[in-house]
């Protein structure tokens, strides 16, 4: 399986978009751990997942790495909860190393985490 990865930014929220090509209906947003370095297109976990059938992506949380920003534990929810609404509605990102742009929308959007991304998951029903 040929896995193609795109840093894209989606208004403040720049992430790793992977895919393995065609459009999907499903999205994963993966909450990776913090404070460690951002994902870089070589997540070990993404092969795995891509098998799904459904496109992946790694934000980089409101404020760290390379998103803009203030970090805080409200913005890493405010993260998942701008792209949940970006991806539903549909999104238009910017890829800025290919100076190109690329239209987003899914019918599914699925939340994991781990580390510090799995403990803010859990709570996102109780703030949308």
């Amino acid at each position: 399986m040929k896995i193609i990865t795109k840093l894209l930014k989606i208004d403040k929220i720049v992430g790793i978009l992977y895919t393995t090509g065609g459009k999907k209906k499903n999205v994963i947003i993966y909450g990776i751990g913090a404070p460690i370095p951002p994902d870089n297109g070589n997540l070990p976990d993404a092969p795995i997942i891509l098998r799904y059938n459904a496109d992946l992506f790694v934000p980089d949380y409101i404020g760290y790495g390379r998103s803009d920003g203030k970090f805080t534990p409200k913005n890493c929810i405010n993260t998942f909860i701008f792209l949940f609404d970006a991806f539903s509605n549909g999104c238009t990102t910017k890829n800025y190393y290919e100076n190109k742009s690329y239209w987003l929308k899914y019918k599914r959007v699925i939340f994991i985490g781990r580390s510090f991304g799995g403990t803010y998951i859990p709570l996102l029903p109780r703030f949308y």
